[in-house]
């Protein structure tokens, strides 16, 4: 298993069917890599988990920074953590986060936020995270 960035040629080698397991994805591939390089110019960083000896992709997870008005430190937020279903339950998505906590230590982060469902909440609370506040959301489409 392998960590690391998210390049073009991922997104049709298994990122697509990770990110499906956080729903129907609503774009076609080529909307996607016009997505990936605007995320890249605006420093959004996706990883990705490679599939030992394959660069078939089995999981993936993005990191933002925020620079925030109070602190000199970033806020990190986590977004899109995803592992396709067959490789779930094995302990590669836990790897995947305390890999993102890490980078965002490495990036001087002082939080790392992120919204989940519900069920997830135990996965999370294992690896550190405590429930704060509440998350609320606005569909505009």
């Amino acid at each position: 298993m392998k960590i690391r960035m998210l390049k073009e040629s991922d997104l049709n080698h298994g990122f697509i069917e990770c990110l499906e397991t956080l729903g129907k994805a609503q774009t076609k591939l080529s909307d996607m890599v016009h997505i990936f390089k605007q995320r890249k110019k605006h420093g959004i960083k996706t990883f990705v988990v490679e599939e030992k000896d394959s660069s078939n992709i089995i999981a993936s997870g993005s990191i933002i920074f925020e620079p925030k008005f109070r602190y000199t430190e970033k806020c990190a937020h986590l977004e899109d953590v995803c592992v396709r279903p067959e490789y779930q339950k094995k302990g590669i998505g836990k790897k995947l986060v305390l890999y993102l906590i890490q980078y965002a230590k490495k990036k001087k982060c002082y939080k790392i936020i992120l919204n989940s469902h519900e069920n997830n909440t135990p996965f999370y609370t294992k690896l550190g995270f405590q429930k704060h506040e509440n998350g609320l959301r606005l569909d505009l489409i």
